[in-house]
């Protein structure tokens, strides 16, 4: 009898042992597929050399607006649903960073600390550049902004190239630019 509780046990143990270990693989993996996806981004497109520094035009008064290549753009749309974050097949190469507004003038001019984290990248297959992707990773619910040039105004999506994983962003600021 107490041969039969003692197998029982062992084998209950066993069997805890296992789960235990496979809930540390999933959490392990889990992990790593958030780290990875962390780091492709600033890992595959770093600052080039000859970075633009981004600041507002101050065109617009209630949404941000930047200029690139005599270009304005400012902010058009997020991904779609279910798409996630951005992918490196989908970007070209990292253009630029926004300027950090929040850094006292004194410490700009002695560290030259105009870097907010924010980069700024082309996207593949739009070489004209009618849209640009604003992006900082932060943390997991990293959103990128997708920004239009304004000059595209008035041209149907197809005619700009409007990229499948793109839907425009309905807030009243950035509607009230693209009427």
């Amino acid at each position: 009898m107490k041969a039969d509780i003692l197998k029982t046990k062992i084998k209950q143990r066993s069997k805890q042992k296992a789960l235990i270990f496979i809930a540390f693989l999933v959490a392990v993996l889990i992990a790593g597929m958030f780290l990875s996806e962390r780091k492709t981004l600033q890992s595959q497109f770093p600052l080039e050399p000859d970075a633009v520094c981004f600041r507002d035009t101050g065109q617009y008064q209630d949404v941000v607006s930047y200029k690139y290549k005599s270009r304005i753009y400012v902010p058009y749309g997020r991904r779609k649903d279910c798409w996630g974050k951005p992918r490196s097949r989908e970007i070209d190469r990292c253009i630029g960073y926004v300027e950090d507004d929040a850094v006292p003038e004194k410490q700009m001019r002695d560290t030259n600390a105009v870097d907010s984290g924010v980069r700024i990248y082309t996207l593949k297959g739009d070489n004209e550049h009618n849209f640009l992707m604003e992006y900082v990773e932060t943390g997991l619910m990293d959103e990128p902004t997708y920004l239009r040039a304004v000059d595209t105004k008035g041209e149907a999506a197809g005619q700009v190239g409007l990229p499948d994983y793109l839907e425009p962003e309905e807030t009243d600021a950035m509607a009230a630019v693209w009427r």
